[in-house]
């Protein structure tokens, strides 16, 4: 999966932040609704900002570097009373490493080291077309797209 966009959804005032993931194919989206703080985070990385210091996810980043411990990938494994999981893939030499995340900062931590995001098959159901959903132009003022209910 890759990250096709961070976008506040909703109508009037009752709007909530998701991140929108989209197939291999380009054709199905599994949106994933996230709070503010994680949304900035996402957004900063898909635009290469780079802070004058680290956030919490380029700080997460820095500490694998250093012990030198490769983030392999990233998966969304499911939902769990309407909430989503995943798990972060690590390797520190022959030693792997399963850890249980939630899916915004496994999806900023892949951003940021470059590693893939999976979501499980299970997750289908959850996905709608990318045809259905409307998604602003990149003139339009931020914060306009809507998911369909």
């Amino acid at each position: 999966m890759s990250v096709l966009g961070v976008y506040r959804v909703g109508y009037g005032s009752n709007k909530m932040d998701a991140v929108l993931l989209v197939d291999e194919l380009n054709e199905l989206v599994l949106p994933i609704f996230i709070g503010e703080a994680e949304a900035f985070s996402i957004q900063a990385a898909l635009e290469g900002i780079k802070p004058e210091r680290p956030l919490t996810h380029d700080l997460l980043t820095n500490i694998l570097s250093e012990l030198d411990v490769e983030l392999e990938k990233v998966t969304i494994d499911g939902l769990i009373k309407d909430v989503f999981t995943a798990t972060l893939h690590l390797r520190e030499g022959e030693r792997r490493l399963r850890i249980d995340a939630r899916p915004s900062d496994s999806i900023a931590l892949a951003l940021r080291t470059g590693s893939e995001i999976y979501a499980d098959r299970s997750l289908l159901e959850h996905m709608v077309p990318r045809s259905s959903i409307k998604l602003p132009d990149k003139d339009e003022e931020e914060g306009k797209g809507f998911i369909p209910p």
